[in-house]
C-alpha cells in the first residue's frame, strides 16, 4: 500500500510540473518572436537603436 502513496505523489508531481511548462512555454514563445525583431545579428548600431527606441 505504500508503494501505491509514492506512486500517486509522483503523478502529482509530474502533472504540477507539466502545468508549470505550459505556463511557462507559451509566454516564452511569443517574447521569442518580440526579441527576435529587436536583436539583429552582426549589427550592434541597430540593435542599439531598437532598444532606444522601446525605452523611449
Amino acid at each position: 500500500m505504500d508503494n501505491l502513496n509514492g506512486i500517486n505523489e509522483s503523478r502529482k508531481t509530474a502533472r504540477i510540473a507539466g502545468l508549470w511548462y505550459l505556463v511557462l512555454a507559451i509566454p516564452s514563445a511569443f517574447s521569442w518572436m518580440y526579441i527576435t525583431k529587436i536583436f539583429i545579428p552582426g549589427d550592434a548600431v541597430l540593435t542599439v537603436q531598437n532598444i532606444l527606441a522601446i525605452i523611449r
